[in-house]
């Protein structure tokens, strides 16, 4: 069973979120953000000089601090599948507790990943895909004037 929405959670993390990518457009590859124009879509649109090359989803892990990730896989929810067989590639971006460290994995990844399902403290039997770390590149927020002015953290 897949988790409920958590109009809680969500006002936690989704704008702090979205923001911390800001932080981290250089290793996106990408030169600007825009929010998706769904709601219920993926958070983001990545473009580089103007054009739209690829599209981001945005969390938060909570029990994740410091820098170095403390597992052997990521688990990413299996309900965000759907965004990597979108025509654009979609970048899947999970920061640690304080926004300071992303991890970034590419929708091949998700693809080619194992699925399995889990006892969270949020759901029961619920499905991830369950990716190597060495499939997903480790980053740090860069602070920018920008990022700096705006980001709550």
């Amino acid at each position: 069973m897949g988790k409920q929405f958590s109009q809680q959670l969500f006002d936690e993390n989704d704008v702090a979120a979205r923001k911390a990518a800001e932080g981290i457009k250089e290793a996106l590859g990408i030169d600007t953000l825009e929010d998706s124009p769904n709601q219920y879509a993926v958070d983001l649109i990545g473009t580089l000089k103007g054009e739209f090359i690829s599209y981001v989803e945005v969390e938060r892990k909570i029990g994740w601090t410091g820098e170095k990730f403390p597992f052997g896989t990521v688990n990413l929810p299996g309900r965000k599948g759907k965004y990597a067989e979108l025509i654009l590639p979609t970048q899947f971006v999970i920061f640690n507790n304080d926004y300071s460290y992303a991890v970034i994995i590419h929708r091949d990844a998700v693809i080619a990943a194992n699925q399995k399902f889990i006892d969270t403290v949020y759901s029961a039997e619920e499905r991830f895909f369950d990716i190597p770390i060495s499939a997903c590149k480790i980053v740090k927020k860069q602070v920018t004037l920008n990022t700096w002015l705006q980001d709550p953290y």
